[in-house]
């Protein structure tokens, strides 16, 4: 009687987990990715007026991204929840999200608007710029 017990105490846990964790998965509005072509860069980044990193090296790995990823979801009607390296910082909520990079000490602005696609790639264009990808569906490494 005990083992059966604990067995649907087991079913219900992890089904409230999965449903946690596709709630989380709905309210994220961008999925940020530093993808390929990083080779000893530094990076600050910016985030509607919010520091998020300062002087973080980077360099992408054969498969084509960064350890830098970075979620932002509604955290709930006036801000905005940005979760990187197993941190969190909060910022006011808006339709547009600014990210200030500044890639070996050169500053791009780039203004993002989530109903354009909540997953974005940015990649090292040259030594002080980055190309932009933003679509609806989650990027592909192989």
């Amino acid at each position: 009687m005990n083992i059966l017990f604990a067995f649907i105490s087991l079913i219900f846990s992890l089904q409230g987990h999965s449903i946690n964790n596709k709630q989380k998965a709905k309210s994220i509005l961008l999925d940020i990715m530093f993808q390929d072509f990083f080779k000893n860069d530094t990076l600050d980044l910016e985030i509607n007026n919010i520091s998020i990193v300062e002087k973080m090296a980077l360099n992408s790995n054969t498969a084509g991204f960064t350890h830098l990823h970075l979620d932002i979801s509604q955290w709930n009607s006036n801000t905005l929840k940005i979760s990187f390296l197993d941190k969190c910082k909060y910022s006011s909520s808006s339709k547009k999200i600014t990210l200030v990079l500044h890639l070996n000490g050169r500053e791009r602005r780039i203004i993002l608007d989530w109903h354009k696609g909540k997953f974005v790639g940015l990649s090292k264009k040259d030594v002080n710029d980055f190309y932009l990808m933003q679509q609806n569906v989650p990027f592909v490494y192989e």
